[in-house]
């Protein structure tokens, strides 16, 4: 079994001042999950390199990106409701995606 997903809880909002405008973003990371079986002591989750593509909630695109070798990102965002689509979502395929739809707010 594969499966990819943005760590939910690993996403986490950020704030940064640039220009005297202030924005929110967020800093997350991406995991394939590959085992079959799940056996105490073996490591199912690990970092995955993928393109998210990051749209408004009425789908409106916003912009896409590369994660690092290690699955992480980060990427300042107006506040507002998007919806993460990482590589493969909604494809039957595998790996498999589901989109992570979440609000940033100005912190």
């Amino acid at each position: 079994m594969l499966g990819l997903s943005v760590l939910a809880t690993g996403l986490m909002p950020i704030s940064a001042r640039g220009q005297g405008h202030h924005q929110s973003g967020v800093i997350g990371q991406v995991f394939l999950y590959a085992c079959p079986v799940v056996t105490q002591g073996v490591t199912c989750d690990f970092p995955y390199q993928t393109t998210i593509t990051i749209a408004t909630i009425k789908g409106r695109f916003v912009t896409r990106l590369l994660t690092a070798a290690d699955g992480r990102f980060t990427v300042l965002l107006k506040p507002d409701v998007y919806v993460f689509i990482p590589k493969g979502a909604g494809r039957s395929g595998l790996p498999h995606a589901d989109p992570l739809v979440m609000p940033v707010i100005k912190k």
